[in-house]
């Protein structure tokens, strides 16, 4: 297992904060094709053993920075993802669907698709679920 698969979506920010200052100072930030279309991916959340399972497909390559996550509900902000202790609520994109969390399903929950925008500095759902009955 690499060493990005140990760390967290939060420590991966910071990370590619630090490797916006290296791009912009290269002249490459703005020159980068917006190759997402969220029309291509599909998020959905199913149930097993009672547990919420994030499931996902893209149409091309995760990039490694990409993960999805668990939330509570449809109103809460891409940061407030559901945190646990062991972080089983969400996924990095590239290591493949689907992905069985510990935690409880419940109605209401949301799985978010989200990727690092460079443009805002921070990292922003391009595609949502619908909510769990």
């Amino acid at each position: 297992m690499s060493d990005e698969n140990k760390i967290t979506p939060e420590q991966m920010a910071e990370k590619l904060k630090k490797e916006k200052v290296d791009l912009k100072q290269q002249g490459a930030i703005g020159q980068f094709p917006a190759i997402f279309d969220s029309n291509l991916h599909e998020v959905f959340l199913t149930t097993k053993n009672g547990h919420a399972v994030l499931n996902w497909k893209y149409a091309f390559l995760a990039t490694k920075s990409d993960w999805i996550g668990l939330y509570e509900n449809s109103s809460k902000k891409d940061e407030e993802n559901i945190k646990t202790i062991t972080n089983t609520s969400w996924q990095w994109a590239c290591r493949g669907s689907s992905y069985e969390t510990w935690e409880k399903a419940k109605s209401g929950m949301q799985a978010r698709y989200l990727v690092w925008d460079y443009s805002s500095n921070k990292y922003v759902s391009v595609k949502r679920s619908q909510t769990m009955p």
